[in-house]
C-alpha cells in the first residue's frame, strides 16, 4: 500500500481531518495537501489552483485513486458544500 493509498483511506474512508493527518504524518505534508484538494470537483480546481503542474498532479491522482465512500456516514462536508 502506497502512502497515497493509506492517506486517501484515512482522509476519505475513515473521515480523519486534514490537520490531524498533518500532525500524524508531518513528513508527508505535501501529499496530504494534494489529497485534501482531491475532494474538490475538477471544475473548481481549475479555477482555484494556479500552478498547472499541481493541477495536473491532483487530476492524475483523482483518476489513479478513486475516492472511497465513508463507511456508515453521510456525505462529507465538502461534497455537501459544493453540491447544487
Amino acid at each position: 500500500m502506497t502512502i497515497y493509498e493509506r492517506l486517501i483511506d484515512l482522509k476519505f474512508g475513515q473521515g480523519v481531518p486534514t490537520l490531524k493527518l498533518i500532525k500524524r504524518y508531518p513528513k508527508h505534508t505535501r501529499q496530504i495537501q494534494e489529497i485534501a484538494l482531491m475532494g474538490i470537483p475538477e471544475q473548481r480546481l481549475k479555477k482555484t489552483v494556479r500552478d498547472k503542474t499541481l493541477l495536473k498532479k491532483i487530476i492524475t491522482l483523482k483518476k489513479r485513486y478513486p475516492l472511497p465512500r465513508q463507511k456508515g456516514k453521510q456525505r462529507s462536508w465538502l461534497s455537501r458544500l459544493f453540491s447544487t
